[in-house]
């Protein structure tokens, strides 16, 4: 696997990475899930723009199994304020993703002329929360974020016959100082077990302003309430908050 580390700091282009996780039920009234991984880059501003952009992404479960995504290119030489998803579908027998890793290489372009070509990497192991570790938990408030987050949000609506989670952030813009973000949203049923949903990992403050993710569920599958972890690095400082947010 790569020799990859943690990135948390990005002075022209950030990729990112998008994790839904959707719940299914089989024909014998089995649930059963499957993960989404999308891969996304955005400038740090207006002013840089990466063209000729090349990704390539190796993931690892939870078996340590190896999958390998990739090349994923984009030559567009528009400004990289808005994403790029390539698309990732893994099996349902996927067991679970314990780690992304990802390499991005871009042309550098300034006022329209090239700069150098650069290469990133960076590593990501996803947030895991165990069912017997809920009753131990210190949440937090919404204040705790307030440092990267203008607004956040989980809301649970119908979507025909299935539940739809919509998980919105606003982030905080114009800021000196630097803040990223490793993310994951978790369902918490009656039982007390804990069913993951939605992730965003190596997020930093920069162009974009806000996110709206989405997954869904059958309606048999119930959440009581929802907890999301939050991992924020503010000028090098880490910090990891639990939010609960309870059903509307």
């Amino acid at each position: 696997m790569p020799s990859y580390e943690e990135h948390i700091e990005y002075a022209w282009m950030n990729p990112y990475i998008r994790s839904l996780t959707g719940y299914f039920e089989d024909d014998e009234g089995e649930i059963y899930s499957s993960m989404t991984a999308t891969f996304c880059y955005y400038g740090v501003d207006t002013n840089h723009k990466a063209t000729k952009t090349i990704g390539s992404y190796t993931i690892i479960d939870d078996k340590g199994d190896i999958y390998y995504v990739g090349d994923l290119e984009r030559s567009s030489t528009t400004s990289y304020s808005t994403t790029s998803t390539p698309l990732s579908r893994l099996s349902k027998s996927l067991t679970g993703i314990k780690t992304f890793y990802g390499k991005v290489e871009y042309d550098q372009m300034y006022g329209g002329e090239f700069q150098k070509r650069e290469i990133l990497t960076f590593k990501e192991d996803v947030i895991e929360i165990k069912d017997k570790e809920i009753k131990g938990l210190s949440f937090g408030t919404h204040e705790d974020i307030a440092k990267a987050l203008n607004n956040y949000s989980v809301e649970e609506t119908k979507d025909g016959n299935k539940k739809k989670i919509t998980n919105r952030f606003e982030f905080i813009s114009n800021v000196e100082y630097k803040y990223h973000i490793d993310y994951q949203l978790f369902g918490v049923d009656e039982n007390g077990k804990v069913y993951d949903l939605i992730g965003v990992y190596n997020f930093t403050n920069n162009y974009s302003k806000y996110l709206n993710l989405e997954t869904r569920y059958p309606e048999k599958l119930e959440f009581k309430y929802f907890i999301g972890i939050f991992k924020i690095i503010i000028n090098g400082e880490s910090t990891t908050i639990y939010l609960k947010e309870n059903i509307e």
